[in-house]
């Protein structure tokens, strides 16, 4: 009996990482003609991620990354690496926002408070 117990507690101490598997996924359009690109897929464990602090920064004008996923509360900086003064801005319904022409990095970073695009 003791041994049964105790190897149900070091089944009970692995950690999920520890029974992690390969998943591949194929985002294609509703025809299924071609997989879409650049598109993103989240998975989540079903717990609340917590928020972090990132960081877009702006090269050779563009964006780097090209895509941030973030948890609902992180907050991201948007410092300037190019020698001219850059204008951020967001209209979409989940952050709207507007840093106007700065270079370096503006005072504080954006908050996103909200899900979404």
């Amino acid at each position: 009996m003791k041994k049964h117990t105790v190897l149900l507690l070091a089944c009970c101490l692995l950690t999920t990482t520890l029974l992690a598997d390969e998943l591949t996924v194929r985002v294609q359009l509703v025809d299924g003609a071609a997989p879409v690109s650049g598109a993103v897929v989240y998975v989540n464990d079903g717990s609340k991620p917590s928020p972090v602090r990132s960081e877009v920064s702006q090269k050779n004008r563009m964006f780097h990354p090209y895509v941030l996923i973030l948890p609902v509360g992180s907050s991201v900086d948007f410092p300037n690496q190019d020698n001219t003064q850059h204008h951020v801005y967001s209209f979409s319904p989940a952050k709207v926002f507007n840093l106007e022409l700065y270079a370096d990095k503006p005072e504080a970073p954006v908050v996103f408070d909200q899900p979404g695009p």
